[in-house]
Protein backbone atom coordinates (compact mmCIF):
# COMPACT_ATOMS: atom_id res chain seq x y z
CA UNK A 1 0.00 0.00 0.00
CA UNK A 2 1.38 3.42 -0.90
CA UNK A 3 2.55 5.51 2.05
CA UNK A 4 0.18 8.36 1.22
CA UNK A 5 -2.82 6.03 1.02
CA UNK A 6 -1.81 4.33 4.28
CA UNK A 7 -1.45 7.72 5.97
CA UNK A 8 -4.86 8.85 4.72
CA UNK A 9 -6.46 5.63 5.97
CA UNK A 10 -4.72 6.01 9.33
CA UNK A 11 -5.91 9.63 9.65
CA UNK A 12 -9.46 8.63 8.73
CA UNK A 13 -9.44 5.77 11.26
CA UNK A 14 -8.11 8.05 14.01
CA UNK A 15 -10.84 10.55 13.16
CA UNK A 16 -13.54 7.89 13.38
CA UNK A 17 -12.24 6.55 16.69
CA UNK A 18 -11.98 10.01 18.23
CA UNK A 19 -15.67 10.68 17.68
CA UNK A 20 -17.69 10.78 20.85
CA UNK A 21 -19.93 7.77 20.21
CA UNK A 22 -17.81 5.29 18.25
CA UNK A 23 -16.12 3.48 21.14
CA UNK A 24 -19.22 3.81 23.29
CA UNK A 25 -21.18 1.93 20.64
CA UNK A 26 -18.42 -0.68 20.40
CA UNK A 27 -18.59 -1.23 24.17
CA UNK A 28 -22.42 -1.40 24.06
CA UNK A 29 -22.26 -4.04 21.31
CA UNK A 30 -19.51 -6.01 23.04
CA UNK A 31 -22.16 -7.83 25.08
CA UNK A 32 -23.96 -9.05 21.98
CA UNK A 33 -26.42 -8.15 19.24
CA UNK A 34 -28.50 -5.02 19.83
CA UNK A 35 -31.39 -3.30 18.11
CA UNK A 36 -31.23 0.44 17.55
CA UNK A 37 -33.76 1.14 20.32
CA UNK A 38 -31.56 -0.81 22.77
CA UNK A 39 -28.55 1.29 21.77
CA UNK A 40 -30.63 4.43 22.31
CA UNK A 41 -31.47 3.26 25.84
CA UNK A 42 -27.84 2.41 26.60
CA UNK A 43 -26.64 5.76 25.18
CA UNK A 44 -29.45 8.16 26.14
CA UNK A 45 -27.39 11.30 25.46
CA UNK A 46 -26.85 10.36 21.81
CA UNK A 47 -29.38 12.03 19.52
CA UNK A 48 -31.14 9.89 16.92
CA UNK A 49 -29.35 11.74 14.13
CA UNK A 50 -25.87 11.29 15.59
CA UNK A 51 -26.49 7.66 16.54
CA UNK A 52 -27.76 6.87 13.04
CA UNK A 53 -24.84 8.65 11.35
CA UNK A 54 -22.29 6.92 13.57
CA UNK A 55 -23.85 3.48 13.07
CA UNK A 56 -23.84 3.98 9.28
CA UNK A 57 -20.20 5.09 9.29
CA UNK A 58 -19.22 2.16 11.49
CA UNK A 59 -21.02 -0.20 9.10
CA UNK A 60 -19.28 1.35 6.06
CA UNK A 61 -15.88 0.88 7.70
CA UNK A 62 -16.56 -2.72 8.72
CA UNK A 63 -16.65 -2.16 12.49
CA UNK A 64 -20.16 -3.51 12.76
CA UNK A 65 -22.68 -5.26 10.57
CA UNK A 66 -26.34 -4.52 10.26
CA UNK A 67 -28.88 -7.26 9.68
CA UNK A 68 -32.29 -6.31 8.33
CA UNK A 69 -35.19 -8.73 8.68
CA UNK A 70 -38.15 -8.31 6.29
CA UNK A 71 -40.89 -7.79 8.83
CA UNK A 72 -43.33 -4.94 9.32
CA UNK A 73 -41.93 -2.80 10.79
CA UNK A 74 -38.44 -3.84 9.68
CA UNK A 75 -36.36 -5.52 12.37
CA UNK A 76 -32.74 -4.27 12.36
CA UNK A 77 -29.91 -5.65 14.50
CA UNK A 78 -26.30 -4.54 14.94
CA UNK A 79 -23.35 -6.72 15.89
CA UNK A 80 -19.59 -6.22 16.00
CA UNK A 81 -17.42 -7.68 13.26
CA UNK A 82 -13.92 -9.01 13.91
CA UNK A 83 -12.66 -5.46 13.32
CA UNK A 84 -15.08 -4.18 15.96
CA UNK A 85 -14.00 -6.88 18.41
CA UNK A 86 -10.42 -5.71 17.81
CA UNK A 87 -11.50 -2.21 18.83
CA UNK A 88 -12.94 -3.67 22.01
CA UNK A 89 -9.53 -5.14 22.78
CA UNK A 90 -8.00 -1.72 22.05
CA UNK A 91 -10.50 -0.11 24.42
CA UNK A 92 -9.55 -2.62 27.12
CA UNK A 93 -5.85 -1.81 26.60
CA UNK A 94 -6.63 1.90 26.88
CA UNK A 95 -8.53 1.16 30.08
CA UNK A 96 -5.46 -0.57 31.56
CA UNK A 97 -3.19 2.28 30.45
CA UNK A 98 -5.53 4.82 32.01
CA UNK A 99 -5.66 2.91 35.30
CA UNK A 100 -1.85 3.04 35.47
CA UNK A 101 -1.76 6.84 34.93
CA UNK A 102 -5.03 8.11 36.43
CA UNK A 103 -3.55 9.17 39.77
CA UNK A 104 -0.85 11.16 37.98
CA UNK A 105 -3.46 13.03 35.92
CA UNK A 106 -5.51 13.83 39.00
CA UNK A 107 -2.41 14.81 41.00
CA UNK A 108 -1.28 17.21 38.29
CA UNK A 109 -4.72 18.81 38.23
CA UNK A 110 -5.61 17.55 34.77
CA UNK A 111 -8.69 15.60 35.89
CA UNK A 112 -11.42 16.12 38.44
CA UNK A 113 -13.91 13.43 39.34
CA UNK A 114 -17.70 13.83 39.24
CA UNK A 115 -18.77 10.42 40.52
CA UNK A 116 -22.47 11.32 40.53
CA UNK A 117 -22.51 11.57 36.73
CA UNK A 118 -19.79 9.03 35.90
CA UNK A 119 -17.49 11.60 34.31
CA UNK A 120 -13.91 12.68 34.71
CA UNK A 121 -13.45 16.27 33.54
CA UNK A 122 -10.20 17.55 32.11
CA UNK A 123 -8.82 21.04 32.60
CA UNK A 124 -9.58 21.72 28.91
CA UNK A 125 -13.28 21.13 29.64
CA UNK A 126 -13.34 17.73 27.94
CA UNK A 127 -15.27 14.92 29.60
CA UNK A 128 -14.21 11.29 29.77
CA UNK A 129 -17.18 8.99 30.29
CA UNK A 130 -17.01 5.98 32.58
CA UNK A 131 -19.48 3.17 32.12
CA UNK A 132 -19.89 -0.22 33.71
CA UNK A 133 -18.94 -2.87 31.16
CA UNK A 134 -19.68 -5.69 33.53
CA UNK A 135 -20.49 -6.05 37.21
CA UNK A 136 -16.82 -6.31 38.14
CA UNK A 137 -15.03 -4.09 35.61
CA UNK A 138 -15.20 -0.39 34.73
CA UNK A 139 -14.32 0.39 31.12
CA UNK A 140 -13.10 3.83 30.17
CA UNK A 141 -13.62 5.31 26.79
CA UNK A 142 -14.07 8.74 25.47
Amino acid sequence: MATRTRRQLLDYTASLLSRKWTLRIVVALSTGVKRRCELSRILPDATQKVLTETLREMERTGILERSIYPTIPPHVEYRLTNIGLGLMRLSNEFDLWFDMHRDTYIKLGGLTTDRTRGYLSTSSNTSIFLTEKSKSHQNLFW
